[in-house]
This record gives structure tokens, C-alpha cells and sequence, in this order.
């Protein structure tokens, strides 16, 4: 049974990817959804009936979700077509005035989660599957005001290309996706939490058309994708400008 996992599934990105892998992926029997909230993924598989789906209501910050997640793969023995690593969460502020919490639960989900998340996987996976690890932008260039999570970022993308050399004599390709700003619940509460902030003016991507691009992006073997000119070229920007200069205009 050819199988896909999806992370962060009941909301903004995560959800479009679920439409998005049966139109690009006909050839999976069964898509797993993973995310925290039960009557969310409930009603994304009532709402089509036209796949198989396997709900696992787990939260990948916690590291009992994995035991759990072990014990579901190895009883079931699924063939891993494609892992679409796109479980995060970001909060705003300043080092000195963010809950502790807040900072654990930002490196507990965005890189243990997402780390173990790929290590848990990968024993299911074959030649010619796929893993989709869902960076961002502010993986480019360190954010103020985002310095953890625009670091954990970093730290995915870093640990994405790190991990593609490695799978690619074993015909499993590691492709990063590096969305900008998307209508999204997490990017709502962003702006709910500062009236004014940089985030209002960048433009916004088409989050469908990205969730599909991306997927077919991975199963040509690309490294990576990036969608519209603005965000295009601040990656280049990113590569070719020190950092302690362009960090001025990251902030939020």
C-alpha cells in the first residue's frame, strides 16, 4: 500500500496539501493526517470520500507522539511515498518577554519535530518516494522579533540539503519548500498580535497553487522551490549581501 504522510494537515498549507497530493499524486492509496486536533482531521476525510485516509491526532512537539507514530508504522508496514514535512509553529517577540513555553515549543515542533518526524519515516520509505520539508522564507536571513523561529527555519533548511546528499544513492529525493506570507491561521494571530509589522506588506502567495507546485517540484528531484519574483530574488539577495546589513530590514 503506496502511502503519504502529511504534518500540520487540519489547517492553511497542510490542508491544501491534502487536495493537492490526490490531484498530483494519483498513485497513493491512502493519505495519513497528522495534527493535533481529531475533528479536524474527521471532517477533512468525511469531506472526501474520494481517498482513503489514516488519522493520527498527535502533537509532534511531544516526544510520546512518536512512540505512538513507531508503533502505528510498524504494525502497519506502509510503503512511504511521500513525507510532507510541514508541521510548525511561530511566535513573535522579544527573547527577553517570551514565555519560555512559547521558545520550547518552537524548537520542540519545528526541529525535533521535524527531524524526527524524517527519522521516523525513513525506514518505509523506497527509491522514488519523496520527503517535502516546509521551510520559509525567514530561513534566508535572521529575523528580529522572529529570532527563534526564523532560526528554527534555518536550521530545517540546513538540515533538508544536508539530508538530500545523503538519501540521493538511495533514489529518495529531499526537496525544500520555502513559503512567504500565505492567508493562514498562524499568520492571523501574527498580525492580531502587532498592528504594525512588515508582514503587511509582502505580498501574498496563492497557497493552493504553492501546495501544488511544491509537490511536483519533489517528484521531478528539484531541491527546492520558491515562489513569485519578490521572494525569489531576496533569496539571491540573501546569498550575495552580509547578513548584519540586511538584517535591518527584517524586522517585524
Amino acid at each position: 500500500m503506496s502511502v503519504a504522510i502529511i504534518t500540520g494537515t487540519t489547517s492553511g498549507l497542510g490542508r491544501k496539501y491534502v487536495d493537492a497530493l490526490i490531484n498530483e499524486c494519483p498513485e497513493i492509496d491512502e493519505i495519513w493526517m497528522i495534527a493535533r486536533r481529531a475533528d479536524r482531521l474527521q471532517a477533512i476525510a468525511e469531506h472526501t470520500p474520494q481517498m482513503r485516509f489514516y488519522n493520527l491526532p498527535l502533537d509532534l512537539s511531544e516526544a510520546e507522539s512518536f512512540k505512538k507514530l513507531t508503533k502505528t508504522l510498524a504494525d502497519k508496514q506502509p510503503k512511504v511515498s511521500a513525507l510532507i514535512n510541514n508541521a510548525g509553529i511561530n511566535f513573535t517577540g522579544d527573547i527577553k518577554d517570551m514565555p519560555a513555553s512559547q521558545i520550547q515549543t518552537m524548537i520542540n515542533l519545528n526541529i525535533t519535530g521535524s527531524t524526527l518526524m524524517i527519522k521516523t519515516c525513513l525506514p518505509y520509505m523506497q527509491p522514488h518516494s519523496f520527503i517535502l520539508q516546509v521551510a520559509s522564507v525567514s530561513s534566508f536571513v535572521a529575523n528580529p522579533h522572529q529570532t527563534v523561529y526564523s532560526a528554527t527555519k534555518s536550521y530545517e533548511a540546513s538540515f533538508a540539503n544536508g539530508l538530500r546528499h545523503e538519501l540521493a544513492p538511495k533514489g529518495i529525493n529531499v526537496c525544500l519548500a520555502y513559503p512567504g506570507n500565505m492567508e493562514t491561521e498562524m499568520n492571523h494571530k501574527l498580525l492580531n498580535a502587532k498592528k504594525k509589522t512588515v508582514i503587511n506588506l509582502l505580498p501574498y502567495l496563492n497557497t493552493e497553487k504553492f501546495a501544488h507546485k511544491t509537490i511536483q517540484m519533489a517528484k521531478k528531484g528539484r531541491a527546492s522551490y520558491t515562489m513569485l519574483p519578490f521572494y525569489k530574488a531576496f533569496r539571491v539577495v540573501a546569498k550575495l549581501v552580509p547578513h548584519a546589513f540586511l538584517v535591518r530590514f527584517t524586522r517585524i
